[in-house]
């Protein structure tokens, strides 16, 4: 089974970014199939399908990246990508709890932004190291 992870490097930031590739493919997978997961976000709104597709795509290629990240964490334009997944989905639940009030806090939306805030913390701190 070890063939398949990634070279940690030293380090368990490639772990990390595999964790959390497969969580976002996983929301990808529920998001396109149903759209209740969404709802459990976005509690102020009426979520249609659509909606919920649309986030599933969302989640589905921050995932890509997030696993690319995590096979080539020396790669600094991965890297940097990977980086900006977490900034997108900050700034995205963010507005949408600050800006445009459609979500409340609960932990479906508490979940995202502690993993975001963590990954672009860990990220930073960790450049100089892998790469």
């Amino acid at each position: 089974m070890s063939q398949y992870l990634p070279d940690a490097k030293g380090g368990y930031l490639p772990y990390w970014q595999l964790l959390v590739a497969s969580t976002a493919f996983w929301m990808s997978l529920q998001s396109l199939a149903s759209s209740k997961q969404v709802k459990r976000l976005f509690t102020t709104i009426n979520v249609t399908d659509i909606h919920a597709r649309t986030f599933g795509i969302w989640n589905m290629t921050s995932a890509a990246v997030r696993f690319a990240a995590a096979y080539d964490i020396s790669n600094k334009t991965v890297y940097g990508l990977a980086f900006a997944t977490y900034a997108i989905a900050f700034v995205h639940f963010m507005s949408e709890l600050f800006v445009f009030r459609t979500i409340k806090l609960n932990a479906a939306v508490i979940s995202p932004m502690i993993v975001s805030t963590a990954s672009m913390i860990w990220m930073a701190n960790q450049a100089k190291f892998y790469l």
